[in-house]
Order: C-alpha cells, then structure tokens, then sequence
C-alpha cells in the first residue's frame, strides 16, 4: 500500500517495529548473563552489537521506505 506521496508505509512501521526489537535484544545481552541463543552462558556482547547493527540499518530502512519517489 503506498501512500498518496509515494511512501511505502506498511514496510516502514514493519521496519519500525523490528527495529525495537532488536534494541529490545540489544539492551537484553548487554544487560543479563544468559546463554539463550549462545553456547554459553555470559554476557555476549558480539550479539548485543550485532543487533544495535541490525537495529540501526532497519531504521534506516524505514526512513527511506518513507520517503516519497522523487
């Protein structure tokens, strides 16, 4: 569904809302010593960074899913 300015709104809120949940998962390795998704049980700070990437490219995503056509 596109918007009357061209955006394309349903994949931008999508994009939006995986965008929190991957902070969500961000703050949740960085902030508990868990071995869920993980071989061991620790802080693994290689997914919490991982999903602040993930978490920042959907926004990005979402702000040009937005955006209407030139």
């Amino acid at each position: 569904m596109q918007t009357p300015r061209g955006g394309n709104t349903p994949l931008a809120i999508g994009l939006l809302v995986l965008a929190a949940v991957f902070a969500v998962a961000a703050i949740f390795y960085l902030s508990t010593r868990t071995s869920f998704l993980a071989s061991s049980e620790a802080r693994h700070y290689k997914h919490a960074v991982l999903a602040l990437i993930l978490c920042v490219l959907c926004l990005i995503g979402a702000n040009f899913a937005r955006r209407p056509q030139a």
